[in-house]
Order: structure tokens, then sequence, then C-alpha cells
């Protein structure tokens, strides 16, 4: 069994696609929570030549069973679904907002976040969703549901007869639930930790983690790296589409480019590095992982790669959906700076250094 450490920009998305097109069971590990997933793709491809050529939009038909680990008190529980959807593959951030309604304004969007880079007429394809939406979907973190009171989850969780059920599995979610250990991960293809723990002086890293063979991902094309991290530098500030897309780092790059390096170390070289780091510490053995080079049939012995590796960047579903000048020449931008960047690093990638 592999066990994938990867944080930030880390391909996790990429992987869990890879296990899910081979018919690979794999593991997302969380502080309270396990959920296992396997699947049943009866078809993917493009639907037009275009995107066969340009290797983008890539559609499949998943059948898709999940299982979701947790525990009440000493009691190791689980609750199951299953879904078939017809979908494309990889589907870049989305417009999220919320729709707020009176009588003199009518329909109004409020509280609108519109994903990195994007001008409306140009991301529209990728859709919308509700910030409300988001927020009701079934949770693996414990953030979640809002929506059910104190009285009510106590309530649930203490009737034997829902035990084993979804209002079940989010009651004790609003308690102080024990966490998941490693001894409770199921048998599976691929497990991936997303509760680091970095820093934290607990037992995560005490537990037996030489069980599995631990690969941890590093980028050697260190210009890709810090270019995508460019295009998502203002992900979360609250401004209109137009500024987003011409403004935002370009302007932070021309007053103040000692912040952009600062975003970028953390990006670009500590996200890398911290995991390994805490491995090290613990004496727990890993192997480095090239997500520019090496090859992802033979490391996590599947047999099917058809994905374009560079298939969840929002810069490529914008170049390769709508390749206008205005695309292109943000590109192009980006790029000149993230050269720059790592040519005064002086690194050849972002593996540790000790």
């Amino acid at each position: 069994m592999f066990c994938y450490w990867a944080d930030n920009c880390g391909a996790k998305k990429h992987l869990q696609y890879l296990m899910q097109l081979n018919g690979k069971k794999f593991c997302l590990l969380f502080d309270n929570t396990i959920m296992l997933e396997e699947n049943t793709v009866h078809w993917h491809g493009y639907l037009n030549k275009k995107d066969s050529k340009k290797i983008i939009n890539r559609f499949w038909d998943n059948d898709s069973y999940q299982t979701f680990f947790y525990r009440d008190g000493d009691e190791l529980l689980s609750v199951s679904r299953h879904r078939r959807k017809w979908e494309r593959v990889d589907v870049p951030r989305r417009f999220r907002c919320d729709i707020d309604y009176n009588y003199e304004e009518g329909f109004k969007i409020i509280n609108a976040c519109p994903p990195p880079h994007s001008l409306i007429d140009h991301s529209i394809h990728r859709g919308a969703v509700l910030n409300s939406q988001i927020d009701h979907h079934l949770s693996v973190k414990r953030q979640l549901p809002k929506s059910m009171s104190e009285e009510y989850a106590e309530r649930y969780r203490s009737d034997p007869k829902l035990k084993n059920t979804f209002v079940h599995y989010e009651a004790v979610k609003k308690s102080k639930s024990s966490k998941i250990t490693v001894d409770d991960v199921p048998d599976c293809h691929v497990l991936m930790p997303y509760d680091l723990h970095l820093g934290q002086e607990d037992n995560f890293y005490t537990q037996d983690w030489n069980r599995y063979r631990n690969i941890v991902p590093y980028k050697s094309n260190l210009v890709d790296s810090a270019r995508n991290l460019l295009d998502l530098f203002d992900e979360y500030k609250e401004t209109s589409w137009k500024e987003r897309w011409d403004n935002s780092v370009f302007d932070v790059y021309e007053t103040d480019k000692k912040t952009i390096w600062k975003y970028l170390d953390e990006y670009v070289f500590t996200k890398y590095e911290d995991v390994p780091r805490e491995l090290k510490k613990y004496d727990i053995e890993f192997e480095y992982f090239d997500l520019d080079k090496d090859s992802y049939k033979k490391t996590f012995e599947i047999d099917k790669d058809p994905l374009f590796r560079l298939m969840t960047y929002n810069t490529m579903d914008q170049l390769k959906n709508f390749p206008t000048k205005e695309t292109r020449d943000r590109y192009h931008r980006l790029t000149d700076i993230a050269k720059e960047y790592v040519a005064q690093c002086g690194r050849e990638d972002n593996r540790i250094t000790l």
C-alpha cells in the first residue's frame, strides 16, 4: 500500500483521478474521518476533435462507491453511498456566490468569489455554484453541518437505531468524537493524509507509517510551479473580475516585489519541505516523486495514465479553452515573473536540503 504525502498543489486530485480510472481503492485520511472510495469507470474520453487534440475537457461515466469511517467513542462505525456521474473529469475552480432578493431590486448576486484570473465571459463555461450548496454537501471534515443544533446532534447521536447512517455521522462530528488512527485505515491501494499536523507536538507521526511505501511529491520545473501559484495569488481576495484579471498580482509585483517573493517562498518551497522534514524527524522512510518527470504508472503500479499532467491548473484550462491574445499575454507575464523568481533562488527543485 502507498501513502502519498502531499500538501498544497501536490497533485492529490490528479492522483485520485488516476486511481478512479484504474479501479483502485484509495483512502482520504482526516482527523475524524476516513473516506474509502472505489470506482468503476464505464467510459472516458473526449466529446469532439478539438478537445481531443488539445487533451482538455475529458469526460467520464463514473460509478463511485464511497464508505466513510468514523469513531463514536471507542466504536468504529461506517456509512456508505453510491453515485454514478456523467461529467468532466476535472472541473477547475468555479464562480461561487449567494443569491439575495428584495422587493425593490429583485434578485442579485452577493458574496461573489470568482475563480482565479477570470473574466466572467471567459470562465462561465465552468458553471457557478452557490455557497449554500457547498456548505450543505456531506463533509469529511468536522466543520459541518452548520444547521444541525447541539440539541438535535445529541439526540441523533444517542439513538442506537441511527448508527451507521449519515445523520449519525454528521451528529457525531458536532461533538468531540475520537480521532481516527492509522490502524483504522482499511485495505486500499493509496492512502492520502489530508490533516498533516505540521509543527504539532502530538502522536500523529509516531504511528507506524513505515508499514506503507511513503511517497513525497516535489517539483523539478520550478518555473511551472511559480507560474501556477502566481495565478492563484489573489484567490481569496474580494475583488471584481476585471480587477482580478488585469491587476492584483501584477500591481503588487510592481510596487512590492518582496511580498510576491515571500508568497512564492512559502508555496513553492516551504509547503513542499514541511512534510518530508516531519517524516525525517520521526524516522519515517520515504521516496520522492517528481511531479514533472516521474512515471505515475511505474511508481504507483497502475495500468492506465491517459491524463494531462497539468489538467488541474487554471492557467491550462484558460489557455486551452480560451486561447485569446489577452489570455496568452497574461500567461507570458506570469511566466516572466516566475522565471525572475526562480533565477534568484538558486535552486533546481524543491526537495528538502539537509
